[in-house]
């Protein structure tokens, strides 16, 4: 892969990362984790509580996408905790 894409390609408006390792760097990014972190706790969503036991916790993971305005322009950046329900 020729570096000087790859650059280019993580400064893209679309562009649109598929682990924290790749949102480290990027700073709009995080501030859409903090935001959707801030909103699960202001809306008490979830309370953290020990699991019953015998019985491992379901896990989690972030989802990040980009949002557009009806102008087809970048509304913003959204990034969501989302558990996974396949285990």
């Amino acid at each position: 892969m020729d570096v000087s894409y790859d650059c280019e390609l993580n400064f893209s408006k679309d562009f649109e990362p598929t682990s924290f390792k790749e949102v480290a760097s990027h700073d709009k990014w995080k501030e859409s984790m903090q935001m959707e972190y801030y909103a699960l706790i202001k809306n008490e969503t979830w309370k953290l509580v020990d699991p019953p036991l015998g019985t491992k916790p379901i896990g989690c993971k972030w989802v990040y996408n980009n949002k557009y305005k009806v102008d087809g322009s970048l509304d913003k950046h959204k990034g969501r905790l989302v558990a996974k329900g396949f285990s």
